[in-house]
């Protein structure tokens, strides 16, 4: 029986971040399956190398990094791929609107290796507004034919189909969502943090991740508690903590609050790196990502797997498993939808235990990595049958 071998390319690999967990998430599952793993990666300094990493046993292979040149892609790692030198049979191409994915795209058609496109954030209007006269050539002259010479797309959520759909991509999509490793859950299950103390019996709300203003709706996150707490719908000792590190906006946030008399509700406690994000969600009431956008939003699965329940925008990829789960309150990413969604979570605080409960119960069923890869593996499969008649 052969062992199929797939290799991920994802450029920045190891720096943490969603996508780094999710291609190692996915690939520790994958190889647990009985897949061989590779993962090529650049460094910004160091010259091409090959290393066997200690992840899970997956093999790392790392190249030169592209310099000032945003096409540049290692003439190592391309004559790799173009003349299969791994054998590999699948390989998966990470990211969006990153030039040197364009140039391992036409490498693996030269070798024919079928390859998937995984682009972790949708396709979405907002996405593309940002940065629009860049975005708008860029796609018509290299994203989409890159997209559309893809094997196959892989998505997270069914959403993001109509969204590729919209921009113009027409290659069959893959929904593999991200998921959780139980066993890192197990390990951290004993750990105690307490951020700052909220006011004895007063609600306790928590966005944790990157202070990116527009990008998380965070701006409409301030406006809306802001219009529920002067409304007298929330009360005036509601504490909303932001965990996590400053991209930039911190100091706008911070003025928004002082502008919109918030100050003594909010707080901003910066990254806590030595806790994970379960146990840090474990000392909250509740979790809220509000996103103009979002991929995925993996840390609404983190507050499942901790039996919190959450707030959540319509826009990020999770929050259909959060409506089936019935574990959250789905919001529009605007301020009014979102200081609704916060009243409505308050008046109904009793039910938060049962909510926490179900994702907690749904997130175990349906949404670890183990199981997104036995997802992923029947589509691959499917492909690798089509492509090169490799069967399992």
């Amino acid at each position: 029986m052969t062992q199929p071998r797939i290799a991920n390319f994802l450029a920045h690999y190891p720096k943490p971040g969603g996508t780094t967990t999710a291609v190692l998430g996915l690939s520790r599952a994958l190889m647990r399956l009985g897949w061989d793993v590779i993962i090529y990666c650049c460094t910004e300094d160091a010259q091409p190398s090959d290393q066997d990493g200690a992840d899970g046993g997956i093999r790392i292979q790392r190249f030169g990094s592209r310099g000032r040149n945003p096409f540049h892609v290692d003439p190592e790692l391309l004559d790799r791929i173009s003349r299969n030198q791994d054998e590999i049979d699948l390989l998966i191409i990470n990211g969006m609107f990153y030039p040197p994915n364009l140039a391992l795209g036409r490498a693996a058609r030269r070798a024919r290796i079928p390859y998937i496109v995984c682009p972790h954030d949708p396709y979405h209007p907002e996405l593309l507004k940002k940065g629009r006269w860049r975005k708008l050539p860029y796609g018509m002259l290299y994203e989409r034919p890159f997209l559309n010479a893809a094997s196959a797309v892989q998505v997270l959520a069914e959403e993001h189909a109509k969204l590729l759909s919209h921009y113009g991509v027409l290659r069959p999509v893959l929904v593999v969502p991200n998921g959780f490793d139980s066993r890192k859950v197990l390990e951290s299950s004993t750990e105690q943090v307490r951020p700052h103390a909220s006011q004895e019996g007063s609600p306790s709300f928590v966005y944790l991740g990157r202070l990116d203003m527009h990008h998380k709706g965070l701006d409409l996150l301030l406006k809306g508690l802001a219009l529920g707490i002067f409304q007298g719908k929330l009360p005036q000792t509601l504490r909303l903590d932001f965990v996590g590190a400053d991209w930039g906006d911190q100091r706008k946030l911070e003025l928004l609050a002082d502008r919109l008399g918030i100050t003594q509700n909010v707080r901003f406690l910066g990254r806590i790196p030595d806790r994970s994000p379960t146990a840090i969600i474990s000392f909250y009431d509740l979790l809220v990502l509000p996103s103009r956008f979002d991929g995925f939003g993996l840390v609404v699965l983190e507050a499942m797997v901790a039996a919190k329940p959450v707030i959540v925008s319509e826009e990020a990829g999770i929050s259909s498993y959060v409506k089936k789960a019935q574990c959250g309150y789905l919001v529009k990413p605007d301020s009014t939808s979102i200081s609704l969604g916060l009243i409505r979570a308050f008046q109904t605080k009793d039910e938060w235990r049962s909510m926490g409960s179900k994702g907690k119960e749904f997130a175990y069923k349906h949404l670890t990595w183990d199981k997104s890869a036995e997802q992923a593996c029947h589509e691959y499969d499917k492909i690798l049958h089509e492509k090169i008649g490799i069967s399992r």
